[in-house]
Order: structure tokens, then sequence, then C-alpha cells
């Protein structure tokens, strides 16, 4: 991951928008944009600036890896829970979906002149 995509999830991890991180860390908003695209790197004062801004270290902006900073590693173990529940609920709406078009198949078969029973 570059610098500007770990810029940009812990930004939006602490809820502020470009424009909010910005003035924390005392640039423009189109700086903040142009690190997020990966068009401009930051110089290490202002790594520094931004670590503080987003409440995390120079080296987590740096390589991703903070070891003296837990609510990374809530974040990450969070983030993968969140993953596993988004996955349990596509298959239930996925069985939820096969149910209706089993039930809609019995409907059509018992009541003449139902939705799919007329042809």
């Amino acid at each position: 991951m570059m610098i500007g995509t770990r810029i940009k999830t812990r930004r939006k991890f602490l809820g502020l928008t470009q424009v909010e991180l910005a003035q924390r860390a005392n640039v423009s908003e189109s700086v903040i944009c142009r690190i997020e695209l990966g068009v401009r790197l930051p110089d290490m004062a202002l790594v520094q600036r931004l670590a503080a801004a987003l409440e995390t270290t120079v080296a987590y902006l740096l390589d991703g890896t903070d070891p003296g900073n837990a609510s990374n590693g809530n974040h990450a173990e969070r983030a993968k829970q969140l993953e596993q529940r988004v996955e349990q609920l596509e298959e239930e709406v996925s069985g939820g979906r096969r149910m209706i078009s089993f039930l809609q198949g019995v409907i059509d078969r018992l009541l003449p002149g139902s939705r799919g029973g007329e042809d």
C-alpha cells in the first residue's frame, strides 16, 4: 500500500474530510488530494504533521507498520470481522433469493392465473 492510500484510509477511519485533515496538517486541501491520489509524495516534515493530524506514527504512514499504536491492530481486526459479516450477509441474501424463486414456482403451480403461471 502506498503512503497516499494509508493516509486516505486513516483519514476515513477517523471520519475526517480532506479539508479537515488539511487544516490539521496546515496545508491546502489540494495537497492532501494529490498525496492521496499518489500524484505527490510528501516531504518528511509534512509526513510528521500528517502523522500527528491522523493520530498515528510516521512509521505507519511510511511502511504500514505501527507496533506502538494498538488502534491500528484493532482496526485491522475489525475490518476483517466486517468483511466476514458482509460475506455472511451476501450468502443470506443469495439464499433468500433462491427461496423466493422456489416459492414463486410453487405458487405458480398451485394457483391458476398467478404471475408466472400464465403463458
